[in-house]
């Protein structure tokens, strides 16, 4: 162990912590055996819960190591278990237990692979779910694709859409938690099925089909920002990203000014675009001469969001996962560490909290009807694109009041397309499916009157959620000292690629970046063993899903000790996380994985079917043969075969089992006009909350102001002539 990481583990919180551990005391008996299940009850034992296996699991690839460390063996008096549990983690509503044998004021969750509808008696698991949601067809992901021919789909040894899953159903059920702890009645029966969990999370490319028409992933086919590839250098691979002209120059400084880089046609964004064929073509050109690392530290340095393909092992053993402490040793190797750092210390996974005595329970108040989980919370949100959006999203679908602070003069989540309608600012598919249900407040952060109007709204807010960069949190003031002097019992939830300590602490990155340097994309392989992007943005997608779990996890800490935190995550951790497994393997020292999914492409032109390893390839071949995508798949699930067609996102908005669960809704936004949206991907008690559209520039600033701050429509008009509110 470094010691980085040692220094880590020395400031580890006691167990007993409310604080660390708001769930210790909890007891939740798991019949689960899938690794969704599995890894739903990893997260609530790691917010202190005593998670009590009831049956083997399915393991392999390391897996294992990676859920079970730890954790409390199966009790010996199932009955005895099943009546004392506050919690039962199971599968599915099938799973025989029946309610006469639990505990009345018990909390049951479901997390089912389909739920009822066409593909409830389907075979599951990470190579279907990711086929099926969309996912797949995503990968090659944006950026990395090459004009022409489809490129055949590839399949990431990461298990990215049952992660996603996991992650989601552990937020629904600690957002019942926190409802009992705050003295509310709440559901008894959380569903969350891993199918909808995931396709819940594909929002930037089921906005670009809903609102563009056309399936992206595998299919893009333009672009306008550039350069914004993946390139093969000396010593590897590369994400290049330099998408306006202050970008481009330091790009072509980190480059060291080649020749061409100074040709007119480039000067400007119409330019490389129009010219991007040219463009690639040289920068492939003079990549294959020059380092992949060095070329991404020389553009961080110079602040572009570059970065080198690096393999696991380099991930793992990197400057900075080494400097965040962000694994723990076992058995020779390392695994992923808990990616939540509260008041500056991360908590320590992997220890056993056997409930002394009775445990403390929340029964829920006599009589009292469940409302929202999160009502009469309020959020206000500060971030922008799509890890912090994504989170404040998932915050509002538990019943949160979300305030999005958004200036008319930097506009930028709302600038990335397609779009629809007019203005196009409140028309961008990016932004509209990642802001549902919000209220919009115009404030410019740069002046001192809008830093005043900041303040009254976090004196009236329970959680601030931020995602800028070290440099822009210091200069806006965005700091934990400030808000906890505004609200002593705020929540502060800072979001970053990298972190924000470290010597990447000053690094930016995409999704792409982060996929590059957390070593994901050395572990998406094409056909040759070439490394790929995963689709579906999914660093910025898991780790808002995350975000929004760490702060239903502090709030339920809020509730018992009155104090506030101030908690960071980022993308790196979350996604060395999502390769719990295979991390366990490379830092051993252990061979690549081999990628889990075989791809059959069929009678129609351009599809496939995705079949899950291992598996009898003639007969495969033999069942599939002439047949339509849809019917090959069937074909090989009812043969007992781990299969999906492989659909794009069009055929994900209506899919039959989403459309026959009613998670596909049609809503009408002001702007945009009618767009398909996905729905919230939990059911409390049978029934799935509602979620609306998202909000028009600056909507609610009037509303807000006067009815939250108490000012006058004078006061209010007074702050727009002297430019706070734009």
């Amino acid at each position: 162990m470094t010691s980085g990481t040692k220094a880590a583990a020395q400031e580890l919180p006691d167990e007993a912590d409310p604080a660390s551990f708001p769930l210790a005391g909890i007891l939740v008996a798991d019949l689960t055996t899938d690794y969704p299940g599995r890894l739903c009850g990893r997260l609530l034992a790691d917010a202190g819960a005593q998670v009590v296996r009831v049956a083997d699991a399915e393991t392999g690839l390391g897996w294992d190591t990676f859920l079970e460390r730890g954790m409390p063996a199966a009790d010996a008096d199932l009955p005895s278990l099943l009546r004392r549990a506050h919690v039962l983690l199971r599968t599915g509503a099938e799973d025989g237990v029946p309610a006469g044998e639990r505990r009345s004021d018990q909390i049951v969750v479901q997390l089912p692979p389909w739920g009822a509808g066409p593909y409830e008696g389907w075979q599951a698991g990470e190579v279907v779910l990711s086929a099926l949601c969309g996912l797949t067809d995503c990968t090659p992901g944006y950026p990395d694709w090459q004009e022409g021919p489809i490129q055949p789909p590839v399949e990431s040894s990461a298990r990215l859409a049952e992660f996603g899953a996991a992650v989601t159903c552990a937020l629904a059920t600690v957002s019942l938690l926190l409802q009992r702890m705050r003295g509310a009645a709440s559901p008894s029966i959380v569903e969350v099925s891993q199918f909808e969990a995931i396709t819940a999370l594909m929002i930037f490319d089921w906005g670009a089909a809903a609102y563009g028409g056309e399936a992206p992933g595998r299919r893009r086919n333009g672009r306008l920002l550039e350069p914004n590839c993946f390139v093969q250098c000396q010593d590897g691979y590369a994400v290049l990203v330099a998408t306006n002209d202050k970008q481009w120059q330091r790009l072509a400084q980190a480059m060291g000014y080649p020749d061409w880089a100074a040709d007119e046609r480039f000067a400007t964004i119409m330019g490389r675009a129009e010219h991007k064929d040219d463009l690639h073509r040289l920068i492939e050109t003079w990549a294959v001469d020059n380092s992949a690392r060095q070329l991404a530290i020389a553009a961080q340095e110079a602040g572009v969001p570059c970065a080198s393909v690096l393999s696991l092992a380099d991930a793992i053993t990197s400057e900075q996962v080494t400097a965040l402490g962000s694994f723990e040793p076992a058995d020779g190797g390392v695994l992923p560490g808990d990616p939540v750092v509260r008041n500056g210390r991360r908590r320590r996974r992997y220890t056993p909290r056997p409930a002394e005595g009775d445990p403390a329970w929340f029964p829920p108040p006599p009589g009292a009807a469940a409302g929202p989980p999160l009502s009469g919370i309020r959020v206000l949100d500060l971030s922008q694109l799509i890890a912090g959006p994504v989170a404040g999203q998932y915050l509002v679908s538990l019943g949160a009041e979300v305030l999005i602070v958004e200036s008319r003069q930097h506009p930028t989540p709302r600038m990335y397309g397609p779009f629809a309608g007019e203005p196009m600012y409140d028309g961008s598919a990016n932004f509209n499916h990642a802001n549902r249900d919000k209220r919009s407040v115009e404030l410019n952060l740069k002046s001192a009157d809008g830093q005043r109007i900041l303040s009254q709204l976090v004196r009236h807010s329970d959680v601030v959620l931020e995602n800028f960069s070290r440099r822009a949190a210091t200069e806006l003031g965005i700091t934990y000292d400030r808000m906890r002097a505004e609200k002593p019992d705020i929540v502060l939830a800072s979001l970053s690629a990298f972190g924000r300590q470290g010597p990447w602490g000053g690094y930016t990155a995409n999704h792409a970046g982060v996929a590059a340097f957390s070593g994901l994309a050395s572990v998406t392989l094409g056909p040759e063993g070439e490394p790929h992007l995963a689709g579906g943005v999914m660093p910025d997608v898991l780790t808002g899903a995350y975000m929004a779990l760490a702060i239903v996890e502090t709030l339920a800490a809020r509730a018992l000790t009155g104090q506030g935190a101030h908690i960071e995550v980022n993308m790196l951790e979350v996604i060395l996380n999502a390769m719990g497994g295979i991390f366990a393997v490379a830092g051993r020292g252990g061979a690549a994985i081999e990628a889990p999914a075989a791809f059959y492409e069929i009678a129609e032109e351009g599809s496939f079917v995705a079949v899950a390893k291992p598996h009898n390839r003639a007969e495969v071949k033999a069942l599939i043969r002439g047949l339509p995508v849809q019917a090959a798949a069937a074909r090989l699930q009812a043969a007992g075969y781990r299969a999906s067609p492989v659909q794009n996102l069009l055929a994900v908005l209506t899919d039959p089992h989403l459309v026959a669960r009613d998670f596909v809704r049609t809503l009408d936004h002001p702007v945009a006009g009618r767009q398909p949206l996905p729905g919230v991907p939990w059911r409390y008690d049978g029934v799935r909350p509602a979620l609306g559209v998202a909000p028009l520039l600056g909507s609610d600033t009037q509303q807000v102001l006067s009815e939250l701050l108490h000012l006058s429509p004078q006061e209010i008009e007074d702050l727009r002539v002297r430019g706070a509110l734009q």
